[in-house]
């Protein structure tokens, strides 16, 4: 009944967000022609106006499709989330049509009436979603049981209830004391969802049989596996431990594409930096300009990463086995924290060793520290390895705790997506500038 309720709401979005696109349109055309609120010395074209129209709703359209963004709204999205995937929809779409209508010579639109266009759309947008969760959540009836101390409840409420709604919740310290009182469980929820970890010595077949001798649906929400995909054919349920976005169409060709048009620009694009970069450090400490490291990249295959030389040429001996190395001097200082020293691995994107974004890599002797530390340091090589990340966009960088960094990494592999790698290198762009003013 809940997928039910789920997929009509679902249906209910897909329907709205797109109608709110009219609404928003002619809205913001009244406001600002008809309305008298702001002084109009003319009449819109409506030709022109259509046709901005048009192309908006087409594009807004395919890039929402294209992305998912409706179904992400109660699928492992918070509402504040989802409203920020919503934003990056709009402001893209904006970009790309007010690219359109630059080579427009014929009219010239007016800006008041595309901000309120947008800024209406997404006000729409998000009262709609806000409603259509609330009717979600007033149907949730849903019995949480939580089986052990480890699980993180809130990513628990998240994923796997609808809008993350619940009725009742109750815990057990394990499953065997669960089916001591299963006879207990009240049944007159809608559904059951039990959270258990996968790990330790829990009899989940014996939970999984229990649960089927309920009178009202039940789920069992395992914690701890890898990401991976679930299928199920005649007679098993198939867990596959590797990321099912690693092996989708838009990680393994789309972007890959953007890897090379970006890392070819780039090169194009920086080769006086580059050079004047190279120089510098030629004529301040000498040779080498360039360092070549050995890297761990995807599928734990070694790797020579490029970088420019920050460090004293004195301590290039040991510097594999050194964790985070002070550098030279302060020109060493300023290009680790703009990152201007990793500009060389833009040729590693282009060869197909690293990624824009992604995990960053590390040195052989550290990875085999880090792999008996700790028990999900390897999964982070089932992706192809990025000069940025989400924990490098977080501040997880340099000289600061590897689990940390593990636990964002692992975050990526479960959520990727072309925009959450757009988003990325938005916020490490912006870090960047940052940077480079504070410095």
């Amino acid at each position: 009944m809940q997928r039910a309720h789920q997929q009509f709401a679902s249906v209910v979005l897909k329907l709205a967000l797109p109608l709110a696109l009219g609404i928003a349109y002619l809205a913001a055309i009244y406001i600002r022609f008809y309305s008298g609120l702001i002084t109009a010395e003319d009449r819109p074209a409506w030709p022109a106006y259509l046709a901005y129209f048009v192309l908006s709703a087409a594009l807004w359209s395919a890039l929402e499709t294209r992305f998912g963004i409706i179904y992400r709204c109660f699928e492992d999205a918070t509402l504040g989330r989802w409203l920020w995937s919503l934003a990056e929809l709009n402001v893209l779409t904006l970009a790309l049509v007010s690219s359109a209508a630059f080579f427009w010579r014929g009219y010239s639109f007016s800006r008041y009436t595309v901000a309120l266009f947008w800024t209406l759309h997404f006000a729409l947008c998000a009262l709609a979603a806000l409603s259509v969760r609330a009717w979600l959540r007033r149907r949730a009836s849903v019995l949480l049981i939580v089986i052990g101390e480890h699980l993180d409840i809130q990513s628990l409420r998240r994923e796997c209830l609808p809008a993350g709604g619940e009725a009742e919740r109750r815990w057990f310290p394990d499953v065997r004391s669960f089916l001591a009182a299963l006879e207990e469980i009240p049944v007159e929820h809608s559904e059951i969802v039990v959270g258990v970890s996968a790990g330790g010595e829990q009899p989940l077949a014996l939970l999984s049989g229990a649960l089927e001798r309920l009178p009202v649906p039940a789920s069992i929400a395992l914690h701890g596996l890898a990401a991976g995909e679930v299928r199920a054919t005649r007679s098993f349920l198939l867990l596959s431990s590797s990321p099912a976005a690693a092996e989708t169409f838009d990680y393994v060709f789309s972007k890959r594409l953007i890897d090379v048009a970006v890392s070819l620009a780039g090169l194009i694009v920086l080769a006086p930096l580059l050079a004047a970069i190279a120089a510098i450090i030629r004529l301040r400490s000498g040779r080498p300009v360039l360092l070549a490291q050995q890297r761990v990249g995807r599928g734990g295959r070694p790797f020579s990463l490029y970088k420019f030389r920050t460090l004293p040429v004195e301590s290039l001996a040991d510097a594999d086995r050194r964790w985070n190395p002070p550098p030279t001097d302060h020109w060493g200082r300023f290009l680790r924290s703009t990152g201007f020293d990793e500009l060389p691995q833009l040729f590693n994107v282009l060869r197909g060793e690293m990624s824009l974004v992604g995990p960053r890599p590390e040195r052989p002797h550290f990875v085999d520290q880090f792999r008996r530390q700790l028990p999900f340091y390897a999964t982070r090589h089932r992706f192809r390895v990025g000069i940025t990340g989400w924990a490098q966009v977080h501040g997880w960088r340099g000289d600061t705790s590897i689990p940390r960094r593990v636990e964002y990494d692992l975050y990526y592999l479960r959520h990727w997506s072309l925009a959450l790698d757009f988003r990325i290198l938005w916020m490490t762009l912006m870090g960047l500038f940052r940077h480079a003013r504070s410095f």
